[in-house]
């Protein structure tokens, strides 16, 4: 039984055996094929090493080697548009078939996350793909550090509900050091105390506006912020109103919590959530086995205008004009059967809830 209560307090959940571990192979080995398919369809990578292949999306030297366009990894040749990101691992593949059939309409997944926005929300309601299904990540070595951000503005209002934000690890090295083996870093509680910390970064971090919003780590000084807790909010050493007003908004830990920023060991077949207040990013990879990972974005049905639109993005990608799927390379790659990979069974309970499909 998972510990939901976890993710209320610390704002993080990981919860173990969520996919079989075949089905996490099946799932990696088709992901990675896929992915070499699409970067390299117009290379012969056939007498590159097995064990190297997806490292010729991190390392220019191999490329160089291997490649008669080693600028393939890149959309028109420009290193500013990498086809896969170096430090985020993301891949603009929606429509895995193993993905659809192990994960996507995963009704244990489904019934954790919705378990979770139950709780944070305080009523039922069941989810769905508000935005179509999400993307997936392949961290391979010598992919490195994600920049620190947040999935939220911290000057802005809050969407409602804070976004359960969820991914299943399909593959990890679990022996090898997490700060080195591409895992997720978070900072735990930090949902506690965004208020204040929206307050206390206000004319520091840079106000754009922007969604995710950039954490660079010589402006986020979490040192300051601690410190600050410490000596002004906990002990209500202050004459702002203002401050005070804003301490007595919201119920603090009873004990102030240091912040700080923790690598989470992963485990094949986990389902990790987590708050979207709280930041992260993932971690660089030193590892011979690559981090693969299918991410989740699930949304109560009471926050969907128009629900005739969600079965249409999963079955009609290619109608839609969105970042998730303009120009997708699947999409294109895929265009004579495309239909056949978004093909779903509409007499599936889990379907029928994420695609609002009416019985």
């Amino acid at each position: 039984m998972a510990n939901y209560q976890l993710f209320i307090d610390t704002g993080i959940l990981e919860i173990p055996n969520v996919v079989p571990l075949n089905h996490c192979k099946e799932v990696s080995k088709s992901l990675i094929d896929i992915t070499l398919k699409i970067i390299f369809q117009n290379e012969d990578i056939s007498t590159v090493p097995d064990e190297l292949k997806t490292q010729l999306l991190t390392d220019k030297n191999l490329r160089e080697k291997y490649l008669d366009n080693p600028k393939c990894v890149w959309k028109d040749n420009n290193p500013m548009k990498p086809r896969v990101s170096k430090n985020t691992g993301m891949v603009d593949i929606h429509f895995d078939p193993l993905v659809k059939k192990y994960i996507t309409f995963n009704p244990i997944m489904y019934s954790h996350i919705k378990t979770l926005y139950d709780l944070l929300t305080n009523r039922k309601d069941e989810l769905c793909y508000k935005d179509g299904p999400d993307r997936i990540g392949i961290k391979p070595k010598g992919s490195v550090d994600m920049p620190h951000h947040l999935d939220i503005n911290l000057f802005r209002d809050y969407p409602t509900p804070h976004r359960v934000q969820a991914f299943i690890v399909m593959q990890i090295d679990e022996e090898q050091k997490a700060r080195d083996s591409g895992t997720i870093e978070v900072i735990k509680y930090f949902h506690k105390y965004i208020h204040l910390a929206s307050y206390f970064f206000k004319g520091k971090l840079p106000d754009t506006g922007s969604i995710p919003q950039q954490l660079p780590k010589n402006i986020f000084d979490l040192k300051a912020l601690n410190s600050w807790l410490k000596e002004v909010v906990y002990t209500r050493n202050t004459d702002d109103e203002k401050l005070l007003e804003l301490i007595d908004s919201k119920e603090l830990p009873k004990e102030r919590i240091e912040l700080k920023w923790e690598s989470i060991g992963m485990k094949t077949g986990s389902l990790f959530c987590f708050d979207q207040r709280t930041p992260h990013h993932n971690l660089r990879n030193k590892s011979d086995i690559e981090r693969i990972v299918t991410y989740i974005r699930l949304y109560p049905h009471r926050y969907v205008s128009d629900p005739s639109v969600i079965k249409d993005y999963y079955l009609h990608p290619e109608k839609y004009d969105t970042r998730r799927y303009n120009n997708s390379e699947e999409v294109v790659y895929f265009k004579n059967n495309l239909s056949e990979r978004t093909k779903v069974d509409e007499t599936d309970e889990t379907v029928k809830k994420c695609l609002i499909i009416k019985s």
